[in-house]
């Protein structure tokens, strides 16, 4: 019976996150905002639900230090806000490279699937960035209920993972960490890619563009066509 005990609270709490997304945005409440802010936001919730899944293959402590590191890094990312912004905005351009923060994050998941040793040290820097982002985009400007709902819709994300992959066998699993941590980089890579290539303006067609000696030709065919009346 304990062994259900996780799968249930997982499943209830999907459920309850399930209705506040179906509610209109006016109906969700601070709270429910913040959590349908992070589900929108899909680049980083791939990386905390990926992080999830390197932790459900780590050692038992590694998993217990990995929740405990991604907690604190999601606290240390919502208090430190305003001070990483102050450095940022001091420096040109430097404020873009927040858009990067989500792609990296599954860059990161990625490997921590990969190689789940490095599960723990990889959930305390994808808390901080998940912390970071959730102040950043708060629009209360720091009424703790959309911080909050953010934060549990984060959790859950985390933990659904380690309450279902046990009943999963291990061959399963190991297969299909493999797809994950794949899939992984490779959308942090093009979704990073994406954000730093710039397409040049394009020029116009060929047909769209006359020659240079276009007057000059019509001029010429004027004067054969007087030349030819003459005679």
């Amino acid at each position: 019976m304990r062994r259900w005990l996780p799968v249930a609270a997982v499943l209830l709490a999907g459920g309850f996150f399930a209705v506040l997304l179906l509610l209109p945005p006016a109906a969700r409440g601070r709270f429910g905002g913040g959590a349908a802010y992070l589900f929108a936001a899909y680049a980083q919730a791939l990386a905390i639900a990926g992080l999830g899944v390197a932790l459900a293959q780590a050692a038992r402590h590694r998993r217990l230090a990995g929740i405990l590191l991604f907690a604190a890094g999601v606290a240390a990312g919502l208090l430190a806000k305003d001070r990483v912004l102050a450095v940022l905005v001091a420096r040109e351009g430097a404020f873009a490279l927040t858009a990067l923060i989500a792609p990296a994050a599954c860059i990161l998941a990625g490997l921590a699937v990969a190689l789940p040793m490095l599960a723990p040290g990889i959930a305390a820097l994808a808390g901080i960035g998940a912390g970071f982002l959730i102040a950043l985009n708060d629009p209360t400007f720091g009424e703790t209920r959309f911080a909050a709902g953010a934060a549990a819709a984060a959790f859950w994300l985390l933990l659904a993972p380690l309450a279902v992959l046990p009943w999963a066998g291990a061959r399963a699993v190991r297969i299909g960490s493999r797809i994950v941590a794949s899939w992984l980089v490779a959308i942090g890579l093009m979704l990073g890619a994406a954000l730093l290539f710039e397409r040049p303006p394009a020029p116009p067609p060929a047909a769209l563009r006359a020659p240079a000696d276009w007057g000059r030709m019509a001029g010429m065919q004027r004067r054969r066509r007087r030349l030819r009346l003459c005679r």
